[in-house]
């Protein structure tokens, strides 16, 4: 996952950045800015190892950017962030909104689907990813699944415990999947556990955020 490294050192840029009121990142030949949420920012300098470990422990996507909350808890768990990313194979394709919306639709109703929510595969993968790229095992339980869609997004959500070491917390978890500029961008909204309602706060703030998002062609 290089590139995906590679693209949070040219976005995160100096700690001067946190400042931003708009964060900028480029993915296929598009770049895109969008607006930082109240209460988020740019990653700090001293943030960006475990940034760089995450990404590199995801082998599906390559991550643009990350927006965290500004405020860290005193414990070191960050159970408030935002990550965008495009699934790695999909990066250089060009899509249409209602065509994706609707092959999504039929990919959440579809027995493959089912098969592998049932199976944990997903949370397998991500445990032993991550607990690599940090050095130290990661243990995820709960999960997401889809949600359905709207005229925007492709939803997906749900609640994750996280345990590594003697840190343990829940985070509500809500992605937009969305078409932007052409380019499928997959919007993930990490917030406090506050059960479904929380679940409902998370997608419709990465819709909104899905919203604000532009892109124009890279010169």
């Amino acid at each position: 996952m290089l590139k995906s490294v590679l693209a949070i050192l040219v976005l995160l840029g100096s700690p001067a950045a946190a400042q931003e009121k708009v964060a900028e990142y480029r993915s296929g030949g598009v770049n895109f800015k969008v607006p930082v949420p109240p209460g988020y920012c740019l990653p700090k300098e001293s943030q960006f190892d475990a940034l760089r470990a995450a990404a590199a422990g995801d082998n599906r996507n390559v991550t643009h950017l990350a927006l965290l909350a500004c405020n860290i808890a005193a414990d070191g768990s960050i159970p408030e962030y935002i990550l965008f990313k495009t699934p790695d194979e999909v990066v250089n394709a060009t899509l249409e909104l209602g065509q994706f919306l609707a092959e999504a639709g039929a990919a959440f109703e579809s027995p493959a689907m089912a098969e592998l929510l049932a199976s944990g595969k997903l949370n397998k993968e991500s445990e032993a990813s991550i607990s690599k790229a940090l050095g130290s095992k990661i243990d995820l339980s709960g999960g997401v699944r889809p949600l359905g869609k709207d005229e925007r997004c492709a939803y997906m959500g749900g609640t994750m415990q996280v345990q590594r070491a003697a840190i343990a917390y829940k985070i509500s978890v809500g992605t937009c999947m969305t078409v932007v500029a052409g380019r499928l961008m997959t919007i993930n909204w990490y917030g406090p556990d506050k059960g479904a309602a929380g679940v409902a706060a998370s997608l419709a703030a990465s819709k909104r955020l899905a919203v604000s998002i532009r892109g124009a062609p890279a010169p």
